[in-house]
């Protein structure tokens, strides 16, 4: 055996391929045993508790998901609005974004494309926000000319002043 002879000749894909088998057969085969030895026959039944509840998981995961894009065409209005809803991390957060899309952005499930959108953003402990936001945004939108009035805006300004100055009710000041 002479090592001069030896040539290179894994590329990276082999590489790979050996470090990811190395993971694999040493999670399926060796920690099993390795609990076996500690626990018994107790592992199997541990193993298929840990299988179930993972089910659960990814199930509840998928139902929850697809509820955050709630896509929705007010009454009154001919184009589709869009008002996704995303939970942030921390405490005394909200924001709102506003975006307009001339053209329209398609969205599965939606006859219509999307024009209009407002994200609300916020924490959980900042659910009055997105309630006050929601009731805000449905006064606006039912506004005459709305539709026509947020395509026409020249700039960000001129969106963000189109509710800002819009005449919907608003709460008496604390």
């Amino acid at each position: 055996f002479n090592l001069a002879q030896l040539k290179k000749q894994l590329g990276l894909l082999d590489v790979f391929c050996v470090a990811a088998g190395a993971m694999i057969s040493s999670g399926l085969f060796i920690l099993p045993a390795l609990a076996y030895a500690k626990a018994g026959p107790a592992v199997v039944f541990s193993y298929i508790l840990a299988g179930i509840l993972v089910l659960y998981v990814i199930r509840g995961f998928l139902l929850v998901q697809p509820q955050r894009f709630v896509p929705f065409a007010p009454s009154g209005l001919g184009s589709v609005f869009a008002i996704p809803h995303i939970i942030v991390e921390g405490e005394k957060k909200f924001d709102v974004l506003l975006i307009r899309a001339r053209d329209g952005i398609d969205f599965r499930g939606v006859p219509d494309p999307v024009r209009i959108m407002f994200v609300l953003a916020g924490s959980k402990d900042e659910r009055n926000y997105h309630l006050r936001a929601l009731m805000a945004i449905a006064q606006t939108a039912q506004e005459k000319d709305f539709e026509k009035r947020w395509l026409a805006a020249r700039n960000a300004e001129a969106l963000r002043n189109l509710i800002l100055l819009s005449t919907r009710k608003r709460d008496a000041a604390p």
